[in-house]
């Protein structure tokens, strides 16, 4: 939960020129993050990963802790998706992959 009383608030518009744009190697646009904020984005492993932001008047706040914890939390859910060490192909399943071009040799 983000807590402004422990966390430095940062404007939305601001963290995604700084602190979002060192995550994905550039400049997201705002409405991108204001977006992250009410829908989130869908980790590979079907859970949805919300911002946390609080609006304030026209302007949403976030902080740099709450982006990390945004990243990170995206990052474990497709962590734990591409986990398939449990599984077993079906030899049929894995040759109708390669055939089109979904699983590599």
């Amino acid at each position: 939960m983000l807590d402004l009383r422990s966390e430095k608030p940062l404007k939305l518009s601001a963290a995604c020129r700084t602190v979002i744009a060192e995550f994905v190697g550039g400049p997201v646009a705002p409405q991108t993050a204001v977006r992250w904020v009410h829908r989130g984005l869908l980790a590979a492993d079907g859970t949805r990963v919300v911002l946390q932001a609080v609006k304030v008047g026209r302007s949403y706040l976030t902080s740099e802790a709450a982006v990390e914890r945004f990243f990170a939390l995206l990052a474990r859910h497709t962590a734990d998706a591409r986990d398939t060490s449990g599984c077993l192909a079906d030899s049929e399943t894995d040759a109708r992959l390669r055939a089109v071009g979904l699983r590599s040799l």
